[in-house]
């Protein structure tokens, strides 16, 4: 086995990992976070400043996997050893 495969093996991984987690957020906000928030709080301004304060906490994850993934550099060889078009 070699290092690409090894590493294009790990990336695939965590990219089926991180997409798992990102998919079970979605179905959590949708089926139980903003049902209850609709019950709960008053007027429709106060359900949006909660779902932006939810959103704004997943935009982490997600920009730190693409800044992961994304800014993979060179190592000692002519091109980059992760490619997005080998992870489709």
């Amino acid at each position: 086995m070699t290092s690409e495969t090894i590493i294009l093996g790990i990336a695939g991984f965590f990219h089926n990992l991180f997409t798992v987690i990102w998919i079970g957020g979605l179905v959590m906000i949708v089926l139980t976070v903003l049902p209850a928030a609709k019950n709960s709080l008053e007027n429709n301004k106060q359900v949006q400043q909660l779902m932006h304060g939810i959103l704004k906490r997943h935009r982490v994850w997600v920009d730190q996997y693409y800044w992961t993934f994304n800014h993979w550099h060179h190592s000692g060889k002519d091109r980059p050893i992760f490619q997005w078009r080998h992870a489709i």
